[in-house]
């Protein structure tokens, strides 16, 4: 570690995250990032000879908060998709920079997380969409959720973002799902992301269009757990599911790889595209432990 930085907060944050300011706060970003890789290059010049090249430099940064309130906004209509609640929250942030492999790599624990829904009409129902919380106030009960952003262009590598989740046994996780509002907060994440690459791009002087950002997943839920499924954001039709746990995780297939499985379980494929391409499928794995429906 080149840089090494530890703040702690005994108090309770709250932020406004909105796409304007993230925008507004990108020149600086990319300008501190290019400085740095500039010194990487120094630096690698100047030790050709050395063995360990693979450690240019590494900035890190940890923020310690006892409970942080993010707001999730709309300024162009004065209206937000929703809240976001952490609980004892622990923030790492770590920037590696080496002639082989650009990273920014984000990683939270945290004791509990709540996630509301603030949608206009669409939220009365359903206001509280994700709660995660401890049962047990002796053991230690901390999730960990880490994000991994490979920085730069590269159409071979396997994903351009990686996100891990691993929640332990001694909490429990209960979520009510939607697709209105599951694409809602997918999207204004997945966009910051989208955003820096953007911006990026125009300071290239090659660029490679036509590539978009792959994320992979992996959440290994250990915890009891209660989804709730209603038959949409409006109505109070549901069905709920109960289980010992779950696992998610997606891979990045080719169509011709998996064209066996859809016609096994007749799945129609034919949406008019071309078929001398063989496209990239994002295939998504659920494996659920002890799985019950009330």
């Amino acid at each position: 570690m080149n840089c090494d930085v530890d703040i702690e907060l005994n108090r309770s944050v709250e932020t406004s995250v909105q796409q304007q300011i993230y925008l507004l706060c990108l020149p600086t970003q990319l300008r501190w990032f290019h400085r740095l890789q500039l010194v990487v290059k120094e630096s690698l010049v100047m030790r050709l000879t050395m063995e360990s090249k693979m450690n240019a430099l590494c900035v890190g940064c940890t923020l310690r908060m006892r409970s942080w309130r993010v707001s999730m906004n709309y300024p162009a209509n004065s209206t937000r998709l929703g809240v976001i609640r952490v609980e004892n929250a622990v923030i790492s942030t770590q920037v590696n920079l080496n002639e082989l492999l650009n990273t920014l790599s984000i990683s939270l624990l945290l004791d509990g997380l709540h996630v509301d829904d603030r949608t206009p009409f669409y939220s009365e129902l359903y206001p509280e969409r994700l709660v995660l919380c401890g049962v047990n106030t002796v053991l230690p009960t901390h999730a960990e959720i880490k994000v991994v952003k490979f920085l730069g262009e590269d159409a071979s590598r396997e994903c351009d973002l990686q996100v891990n989740i691993v929640v332990p046994e001694t909490m429990k996780f209960y979520y009510v799902h939607t697709h209105r509002f599951f694409c809602g907060l997918f999207d204004f994440w997945a966009q910051f992301s989208e955003l820096q690459d953007q911006v990026a791009k125009s300071k290239r002087i090659v660029v490679l269009d036509g590539l978009t950002s792959k994320i992979l997943l992996n959440i290994d839920v250990k915890c009891p757990t209660t989804v709730v499924l209603p038959l949409n954001q409006c109505s109070d039709d549901l069905v709920v599911l109960e289980s010992d746990g779950f696992r998610l995780l997606n891979s990045f297939k080719r169509m011709s790889t998996i064209k066996d499985f859809f016609q096994k379980n007749f799945i129609d494929t034919d949406y008019g595209y071309d078929t001398s391409v063989d496209c990239l499928v994002d295939w998504l794995e659920n494996h659920v432990v002890g799985f019950t429906d009330v």
